[in-house]
């Protein structure tokens, strides 16, 4: 549409076309003031998801870390556990091997002390005897 200068303008068809216009701009600096604070958030939201997958990944290498050092602690309990019943089961052996020698000695014992009885006994029985032929002797 071509607008001659020359030709009178209707005062209603400009200010319609004035007021889009002025519409049109206002819709136009508050679309540019969405797309700013738009903008703004994804930059914002951009710098939290990075600084997120940052702190995950370190809480995650913690992790990591405790893990390892938790396997490590497994792995070694286990090991102790072993060589624990490995060393119960041959004190075992050495306890039943000296209470097997206890025995045998018990029985020794009682057999010496049996014998000292009974040559206790016999020495007794034997001084008394000479005390009393010393005794008829002496007579």
């Amino acid at each position: 549409m071509k607008v001659k200068f020359d030709e009178p303008v209707s005062n209603v068809g400009f200010n319609f076309s004035l007021g889009r216009y002025t519409s049109a701009r206002r819709e136009l600096a508050q679309s540019k003031e969405s797309a700013a604070a738009a903008q703004t958030q994804l930059l914002s939201a951009h710098e939290e998801l990075r600084s997120a997958r940052e702190a995950a990944a370190k809480v995650e290498a913690h992790f990591d870390k405790e893990l390892t050092t938790a396997k490590r602690l497994s792995d070694l309990y286990k090991k102790q556990a072993e060589g624990r019943g490995a060393k119960a089961t041959e004190l075992e052996g050495v306890l039943q091997a000296l209470r097997d020698h206890l025995s045998e000695v018990k029985e020794e014992a009682a057999a010496v002390l049996t014998a000292e009885k009974q040559g206790k006994e016999a020495a007794e029985k034997a001084l008394g005897e000479a005390k009393a032929q010393l005794d008829r002797t002496m007579r």
